[in-house]
């Protein structure tokens, strides 16, 4: 079994400022940095250092050459990944102020351009059982889906950034979901399959799984409790990403815990994925 995660790859073009730049106003930068960015991106690492076997699909613009060889570095398959000659890698421009606010502008770029044809190509090594892992930073993720359903695939997605176009993705044909907190209740409304399962994660709580959107159907729940061990409490931004990987690889079929005398058990894991891409250093 392999995952395959069809995700976005982002150039984060990182500005150190002392206040925000105003209309008309030009005003230096304190320092610069340049990562390597996208949800998309951040899940591949995750799993592949989680131990999984990894295929990337989407794609770059020739600037984006770098982001592949850090995928290719952790273990990353990058030969489902199409270069645009015709549009460059998605990017964000981000201002970050003495304040510790920040502001964004993100630009999509190659991300916005898969093709159904790039669909298919990248689906063709996918065997029935392997896993689809989807955020919402591409587009076409409606006919990834379908063609994915179509192949036996079991399809997990993390439906961040949270847009109005979720509400007419296929999730009938979703296996698992992955929100937080605000996003399930952004789903609540919508036609989810009577067994989805569903992992929520509740920023430095952790997370639980099987703790339904909008009907208790199991009654029963797995709770993560991530590591304290080096990871700071307020660095809960890629729990989502990092909590997505740690599951796909390990939920081959559906696992319905046995309940024991206690009830629900507490699980640590003894690797800090939450804290993955938190130490990796600028480019």
């Amino acid at each position: 079994m392999k995952v395959l995660n069809f995700g976005s790859l982002n150039i984060d073009l990182v500005y150190r400022v002392r206040d925000f730049v105003r209309p008309g106003e030009t005003i230096p930068a304190l320092s610069f940095a340049r990562f390597a960015g996208g949800k998309g991106l951040n899940q591949s690492l995750a799993a592949a250092r989680a131990g999984a076997r990894v295929v990337h699909a989407g794609a770059v613009g020739d600037d984006g050459g770098f982001l592949l060889d850090i995928l290719r570095d952790s273990g990353v398959d990058c030969s489902a990944v199409t270069v645009d000659p015709e549009s460059p890698s998605g990017h964000a421009v981000i201002q970050v102020a003495d304040s510790g606010e920040n502001s964004i502008v993100l630009f999509p770029g190659a991300n916005h351009r898969i093709t159904p044809e790039l669909v298919a190509r990248a689906l063709s090594c996918a065997e029935a059982g392997d896993i689809l892992l989807l955020q919402n930073e591409i587009s076409a993720m409606p006919e990834i889906m379908r063609e994915a359903a179509a192949r036996r695939m079991r399809i997990f997605i993390n439906p961040a950034p949270m847009t109005p176009a979720v509400a007419e993705y296929p999730l009938e044909l979703v296996d698992t979901l992955i929100v937080n907190e605000t996003e399930a209740e952004a789903l609540a409304g919508c036609r989810l399959p009577e067994k989805v399962n569903v992992l929520k994660t509740l920023g430095a709580r952790g997370a639980v799984y099987n703790d339904t959107i909008h009907v208790r159907r199991t009654g029963w729940s797995r709770w993560w409790t991530p590591p304290r061990r080096g990871i700071r409490s307020s660095a809960t931004s890629s729990r989502g990403c990092c909590a997505a990987t740690r599951c796909a690889p390990r939920w081959r079929r559906r696992p319905r815990p046995r309940r024991g005398a206690s009830g629900t058990r507490e699980r640590r894991p003894r690797s800090p994925a939450a804290a993955i891409w938190k130490t990796d250093p600028p480019l």
